[in-house]
């Protein structure tokens, strides 16, 4: 798109100035008079813009100009033509001269001040000063309209010198223009010559060349930071979405807790139900996430015959609330058989399984059992990481080995 500006700048739509009427006031007739020569401006017909000057006697450097002020109110106000870069000029003239003159006062600040009489008004005083941008046109051009470039014109050699002004300051400017006018250049042959100016216009581009590349730039800018932002955007709602699936995880896991099979003493999963969470652990690549801890309760055999299976399940029931206040909603346990549960634990190192262990082993002696007639539960286990294995069926053979281990040094303890 922005190369396709580029390229049709020059058949962008234009702008379009014209001076074809001409108010009274803000026409200025100008002539070497005001210096004590001779030569005369006469109005042939104002209404069609018609003027004639008589260069009358031997002035060394007569001169007679019209100047029409470019501001719309009557005033000395400035319009920047600097984008207008064709002018076409529509004049009769009659006369001797080889050139016309076609000239441009832009408004100039500097240290020298013009001459002027008391008698000239502030809009002459000002002009006078204004920088003396022009062009010199043949004059057997003029039996058509005639067209002129801005960049044809220059700056005059008698204003630079007059007010002494810096080079840098010599280049040509239409950016504050004052006024246009037409003359006749030196040397201005004597006699007669009339003017009938039908048109002035001034068309342009709407953006400069550097105006327009530095819109480009800017929009460029605006459609980088733009795309910058859709991908900011566009990462949020990703990091959004990661977080709903997160969370729908966290309820699909839960509500694979509730549709699972229940071990109906306990309340804790069975062995159908603990298979169907391994089953989506896996569909899902998640085992490796786990660990497995089997337990297995102490001496229950001794409970039962002692105490009754009223009071065994009672330990069972107990033992499960225990495990899962250990637990977090993660993990899960199921009773695996008689006294025997079964824990997956999301775990990432074999030092925090340990200390699971350990928490748990203490946890399951630690409280009294106001409500069974038995004190001083324990229980044995073995644990394994699933990642360590190759298989769920590897790591569970490993864990019940471990257990195996347990009993056989004493009971009491989970061994990792």
């Amino acid at each position: 798109m922005s190369i396709l500006l580029v390229a049709c700048y020059d058949y962008l739509p234009k702008k379009q100035l014209n001076i074809e009427t001409i108010s009274p006031s803000r026409v200025y007739a100008n002539t070497d008079a005001r210096e004590g020569g001779d030569t005369e401006f006469e109005w042939i017909d104002q209404q069609e813009n018609a003027w004639l000057c008589r260069v009358n006697g031997d002035t060394p450097y007569p001169f007679c100009s019209l100047t029409i002020l470019l501001s719309p109110k009557d005033t000395l106000d400035s319009v920047d033509l600097s984008n207008f870069d064709d002018i076409s000029i529509n004049l009769d003239y009659s006369g001797d001269s080889n050139y016309i003159r076609f000239f441009i006062r832009n408004s100039f600040q500097h240290d020298k001040k013009p001459e002027s009489s008391e008698q000239d008004s502030q809009v002459i005083q000002k002009l006078e000063g204004a920088k003396f941008n022009f062009v010199n046109i043949e004059t057997h051009k003029f039996y058509s309209p005639v067209s002129i470039s801005s960049a044809d014109l220059r700056v005059a050699d008698w204003w630079i010198e007059q007010f002494d002004v810096k080079p840098i300051d010599t280049k040509p400017d239409i950016s504050d223009a004052l006024a246009i006018g037409i003359d006749v250049p030196f040397p201005f042959p004597k006699g007669e010559h009339a003017f009938s100016l039908h048109s002035i216009s001034m068309t342009g581009k709407y953006l400069s060349k550097e105006t327009l590349y530095l819109l480009i730039s800017v929009l460029l800018g605006l459609a980088l930071i733009s795309e910058m932002l859709f991908h900011y955007i566009n990462l949020r709602l990703n990091v959004n979405t990661k977080s709903v699936q997160i969370s729908k995880l966290n309820r699909e896991n839960k509500l694979f807790k509730e549709l699972a099979h229940k071990d109906n003493l306990s309340g804790a999963y069975n062995r159908q139900g603990l298979e169907r969470v391994l089953v989506e652990l896996n569909n899902k690549q998640q085992l490796d996430d786990f660990a497995i801890v089997i337990i297995d309760i102490d001496n229950f055999k001794q409970v039962n015959d002692t105490y009754g299976h009223v009071c065994g399940d009672g330990v069972i029931c107990a033992t499960v609330n225990v495990i899962k206040d250990t637990i977090r909603n993660d993990d899960v346990v199921a009773r695996w058989g008689g006294e025997e549960f079964v824990i997956l634990l999301r775990c990432d190192s074999q030092s925090n399984l340990s200390k699971f262990c350990q928490k748990l082993s203490t946890a399951i002696k630690a409280p009294p059992y106001p409500e069974l007639p038995i004190s001083g539960i324990t229980a044995s286990g073995g644990a394994a990481m699933l990642k360590e294995h190759a298989t769920f069926d590897a790591a569970f053979e490993h864990a019940d080995t471990l257990l195996y281990k347990a009993k056989n040094n004493g009971k009491d303890t989970i061994v990792c």
